[in-house]
């Protein structure tokens, strides 16, 4: 990861590292807290009527959905960084 984030004399590798790593832990976050959501309207409490299930369930599916396209933006930016500083 750091071959591809050496520009020339220019070292940005520590600063790129460390927003990636931040990035990575924010989306870990989001999946974790979507797919809770998503288990607790699975195997949650029976006494929890099917509107409390629903809405869980769509949070989760929302957070997992964020989560996802934030991926795929940071994947995007990533790799146009890369191919820029080539």
């Amino acid at each position: 990861m750091s071959a591809l984030l050496y520009n020339g004399d220019k070292d940005i590798s520590h600063e790129r590292e460390s927003r990636c790593i931040n990035m990575l832990f924010v989306i870990l976050v989001l999946y974790v807290i979507g797919i809770a959501f998503i288990l607790l309207s699975v195997f949650g409490s029976k006494t929890e009527g099917l509107s409390t299930k629903h809405t869980l369930y769509t949070i989760g599916s929302a957070i997992i959905t964020i989560a996802i396209f934030i991926s795929i933006g940071y994947a995007i930016q990533y790799l146009t960084a890369a191919l820029y500083g080539l």
